[in-house]
């Protein structure tokens, strides 16, 4: 079965892969150099896609990175600190929530599209969000949700429950408890 590739309604594929990546990073012990490997499988993104992403990352300060058996990726600034505008102005030239809803080149309150004003009133709102919450947040938001897992493309939907160490099945033996 052919997958249809997932438009960007918000910010681009690799905004929310480095946000997600960013969020996982962020559990991990202060200082600690984690493997793109070990993000990219933990939270089912593709390691070439997510390599390119964090390079971009680490050239505007946010990461640091270290090469050998012991490297991978740490946070150069307290995730705190780092604003998912920040992530998605990184990444994106120009994301979707900033442009015409119906695509004009040219949408402004001088010439403005049929949907202007309700849209105007909606990217206002998503650009506050992005400005207001961080990494450090997201990540301490989701470290909270012990049974949250992110889905990985193609797999059906389950209920979520927590499962204890004793009933832990063999395709569930090598992962954290989230």
């Amino acid at each position: 079965m052919a997958r249809t590739p997932k438009k960007a309604i918000i910010y681009s594929t690799a905004s929310e892969y480095a946000i997600r990546a960013l969020v996982h990073l962020a559990r991990h012990a202060v200082g600690e150099f984690v493997s793109l490997r070990h993000i990219a499988s933990q939270e089912g993104l593709p390691l070439y896609f997510l390599s390119t992403i964090f390079q971009r990352l680490t050239r505007q300060g946010m990461l640091q990175s270290r090469k050998g058996d012991r490297g991978g990726f740490k946070f150069r600034l307290d995730p705190g600190d780092i604003r998912l505008l920040d992530v998605v102005d990184t990444l994106d030239r120009e994301p979707c929530y900033r442009g015409c809803a119906m695509g004009y080149a040219e949408c402004s309150e001088k010439h403005p599209c049929p949907m202007h004003e309700g849209w105007k009133a909606l990217r206002s709102s998503i650009q506050d969000c992005l400005e207001r919450r961080t990494i450090g947040e997201l990540a301490s938001l989701r470290a909270r949700r012990p049974n949250a897992r992110r889905r990985h493309r193609g797999e059906a939907r389950r209920p979520c429950r927590a499962i204890s160490a004793g009933e832990r099945s063999p395709e569930n033996a090598g992962r954290r408890p989230y």
